[in-house]
């Protein structure tokens, strides 16, 4: 067995030490989004003689993964672990396929995009189910609502709204909604934000508009909680993301599992 030493990741949307509570690391006084346990090599776990997790299964991977798990899946370890403490809500997001991983970090490979760059998206070529299980109450936003349902909250803002309610009425899911939500002109996103300063008192999904509208002035995707289907996870109910579903983490905290990317779309 190995003892690791794992990294916090500080981005923005984690609550200052908010990783101290959730598994008792020492306070660093800064934002604190993740704690990583694995080997991707973005934030390897660092092993007690002070080697990364990555550079030690490289050198011994058959003693500490298993001739089985090589053979699957390569002198890697296929899985990685976080522990999410959600102070602020997530860009909406969605992973890729297999093929859709490889083919895409060839590409980014082929161009000389360096795997540290802004706008690169596949970092590497593996796929990124996921499940994340709630350690305490925790919002979430996953897949889509029958259009139906989301056209007829979408109505409740007003006239300006009914092309957009038009757009899903009669679709299955709610997923051109979105679609619009994020292509948007500027002169559609002007209106969207002006939709999404309409939500008025009522439930937690009118709440959610409500509060991203404030959080995050004039962005069209304030509206999702109307096109994507909201659930508040109780503390140890789980939720699984399979490569292709739009979701967004609003907040709370959560361990979370999946293959070992950090590819997002």
């Amino acid at each position: 067995m190995l003892g690791l030493a794992n990294r916090i990741q500080p981005y923005a949307w984690g609550p200052v030490d908010g990783l101290v509570p959730l598994v008792g690391t020492t306070p660093t006084g800064h934002e604190e989004a993740e704690l990583w346990v694995g080997a991707h090599p973005a934030a390897p776990s660092t092993t007690a003689d002070g080697a990364t997790l990555d550079a030690a299964l490289t050198a011994d991977p058959a003693t500490l993964l298993g001739p089985e798990l090589v053979d699957r899946f390569g002198p890697r370890l296929p899985f990685l672990l976080k522990v999410l403490a959600i102070g602020a809500p997530l860009s909406i997001q969605l992973h890729p396929d297999p093929d859709q991983a490889a083919a895409g970090y060839a590409d980014e490979e082929a161009i000389g995009r360096p795997a540290d760059a802004p706008d690169r998206t596949y970092k590497d070529p593996y796929a990124k189910p996921e499940i994340l299980v709630a350690l305490m109450p925790t919002w979430v936003l996953v897949g889509f609502r029958r259009g139906s349902d989301a056209a007829a909250r979408i109505r409740t803002l007003g006239p300006e709204a009914q092309p957009l309610a038009d757009m899903v009425v009669d679709q299955p899911d709610a997923r051109r909604a979105l679609v619009h939500l994020l292509t948007a002109t500027d002169a559609e996103r002007e209106v969207l934000a002006r939709l999404s300063t309409r939500a008025g008192a009522g439930d937690d999904v009118r709440s959610w508009v409500r509060r991203l509208a404030k959080a995050y002035p004039g962005d069209p995707t304030a509206l999702a909680p109307l096109v994507m289907d909201l659930r508040q996870l109780t503390t140890g109910e789980g939720v699984y993301l399979p490569a292709g579903v739009p979701h967004a983490y609003l907040g709370g905290a959560g361990v979370e599992l999946m293959g070992a990317s950090d590819n997002v779309v």
